[in-house]
C-alpha cells in the first residue's frame, strides 16, 4: 500500500493539471467569441447609419402658403371687354397641399409626381366714407404635378426643381361684402362648378422651386422650397370677356420619406 501513494500522487496531479488546461482553453474560445459578436453588431449599427435620404424611391408630402396674383387681358375676340374695375383687383392668399413619389434616374437626378390641391385667385376693394364693396376670388383646382429634380447633400441637401402641373377645374367661389350709405351691411356668395361654360375645364401651369432638406433620421428629411408657378393658358373659356393667367409664389414645408 505505501507504494502505491506516489503513483496516486501522481495520477491527482495531472488530473488537476489537465482540468487547469480545459478551463484555460474554454476561457480563450469564450473571449474570442465575444470580440467577434462585438464586431458584426457594430457593422450592422453603421450600416443603418450610412442609409441615405437620397436612395431610390421617396414618397413626400408638402403645405405651402402662396400669394397669387393673375394677368387680366380683354379678350381680343367677338366677346372682349375692357377691363374696368377689375383693373385694380390685387392678389389674395391661399394654402395649397398635395402628395406624390419620386424616383432616382441616376446620380443626382430624380423624376417625380404627385397630386395636389390647389388655388389660385384675386381679391379687389372698393371703399368711401359711407360705401364699401369687396370680394376676394378663389379658383380651386386638383393638380398632377410631373417634375425633374436635382438633389446634392446628405445631412443638408440642396433641392433644385422644375415641372409641369396639368390641372383640372373644380370650382370658382366669390365672397362679396358691401355696406350702403344707409349703413346697411350684407354679404353674397357666388359659385360655379367644372362645367359652366365661362371656365376652362383644364389648365396647363408650370414651376420652378428651389431650397434646402434636413435629414432628421435614416430614413426621414424636412423640406423648405420657395415655388413660383405660372399659368399658361387661360381660366376662362373663349367666350369670356377676360384671358385670366394666374400667378403664384409660394413657400412649401413638406417630409420626405425614404422607402
Amino acid at each position: 500500500m505505501e507504494k502505491l501513494k506516489p503513483f496516486v500522487a501522481l495520477l491527482c496531479l495531472l488530473t488537476t493539471v489537465s482540468l487547469q488546461a480545459q478551463v484555460v482553453v474554454g476561457g480563450e474560445e469564450k473571449s474570442n467569441d465575444q470580440p467577434k459578436e462585438k464586431d458584426e453588431t457594430l457593422v450592422e449599427l453603421k450600416n443603418k447609419k450610412e442609409r441615405e435620404v437620397s436612395g431610390t424611391s421617396a414618397v413626400y408630402f408638402f403645405l405651402s402658403r402662396a400669394y397669387n396674383n393673375r394677368i387680366l387681358e380683354s379678350n381680343g375676340s367677338l366677346f372682349g371687354d375692357s377691363l374696368g374695375e377689375r383693373a385694380d383687383e390685387t392678389g389674395l392668399k391661399t394654402v395649397c397641399f398635395g402628395l406624390g413619389i419620386r424616383n432616382q434616374i441616376k446620380n443626382n437626378f430624380y423624376y417625380g409626381g404627385g397630386l395636389s390641391l390647389y388655388n389660385n385667385g384675386e381679391s379687389y376693394t372698393y371703399e368711401e366714407e359711407d360705401t364699401l364693396f369687396n370680394y376676394q376670388s378663389r379658383y380651386a383646382y386638383v393638380g398632377m404635378p410631373l417634375f425633374l429634380e436635382y438633389n446634392v447633400g446628405k445631412t443638408l441637401q440642396f433641392i433644385g426643381t422644375v415641372g409641369l402641373v396639368p390641372s383640372m377645374f373644380i370650382r370658382y367661389k366669390q365672397d362679396q361684402n358691401w355696406r350702403n350709405p344707409q349703413n346697411v351691411e350684407g354679404d353674397t356668395l357666388i359659385k360655379y362648378r367644372n362645367g359652366n361654360q365661362d371656365f376652362n375645364t383644364f389648365v396647363m401651369s408650370g414651376f420652378v422651386s428651389a431650397g434646402i432638406a434636413l435629414q432628421l433620421s435614416p430614413y426621414t428629411s424636412f423640406y423648405v422650397k420657395p415655388e413660383y408657378r405660372f399659368q399658361f393658358n387661360s381660366s376662362y373659356s373663349k367666350i369670356n370677356p377676360y384671358i385670366h393667367k394666374a400667378r403664384a409664389f409660394s413657400v412649401n414645408f413638406g417630409f420626405i420619406y425614404q422607402l
